[in-house]
């Protein structure tokens, strides 16, 4: 059996039964359960014995397996640690595209909380950063938007990350003339604002 095969197939065999089961198994090897079922089966072949019995709780060693199966366990722990190494090391790139006031005031001050939970990932904010500036879309996309944008299509979906807050600011002066009048006379002369993007927002300002 050459190498590859040889890895694959003791891969199939260590997730089948550390998982219990060969679904289970292909769920996250991104095959069918009938594939990892052929590797542990060409497995066996080569060897020429029975590695695993099915139980009352899944798939179990057999006598012959037994003895190697905690070193094949710990073979592929220290495998998935070496490629989390590994890929700690290439770093990653995320590229935001957000507007101005966006960065400015939210995104901004929660970045060196992010920078040090994720050291080896280089950030781009709207071209400007740490990577080189490239065409095309963005990861990532900070956007002003109305609630339950279902109409989106999939890839543009997103989830909430805050309200914004919608308040009227007036001159102390302005302030003190409509404490001067009465009753509906206060509005009087003051343009009146509807914020439609609100309309079918609960929370939005009345």
């Amino acid at each position: 059996m050459d190498q590859p095969s040889h890895l694959r197939s003791l891969q199939a065999l260590e997730l089948a039964l550390r998982t219990g089961s060969l679904k289970a198994a292909a769920a996250q090897l991104a095959i069918t359960p009938a594939a990892v079922g052929q590797r542990v089966k060409a497995l066996e072949d080569y060897l020429g014995v029975d590695l695993v019995v099915r139980g009352r709780s899944g798939l179990q060693p057999t006598l012959e397996l037994s003895g190697a199966l905690p070193h094949l366990h710990a073979a592929f722990r220290e495998l998935a640690q070496a490629a989390d190494l590994l890929e700690l090391q290439r770093g990653q790139q995320i590229r935001v595209a957000a507007a101005s006031d966006i960065v400015d005031l939210w995104l901004a001050p929660r970045l060196p909380a992010f920078r040090a939970r994720h050291p080896n990932i280089a950030l781009e904010i709207n071209g400007e950063g740490e990577l080189p500036r490239r065409l095309g879309a963005a990861d990532c996309e900070i956007s002003f938007g109305p609630i339950g944008s279902d109409g989106l299509p999939e890839d543009r979906r997103g989830e909430l990350l805050f309200h914004d807050h919608v308040l009227p600011v007036t001159s102390p002066e302005n302030q003190r003339r409509v404490a001067a009048l009465g009753g509906s006379a206060r509005l009087e002369g003051f343009p009146l604002l509807h914020v439609d993007f609100y309309r079918d927002d609960p929370r939005a300002p009345k």
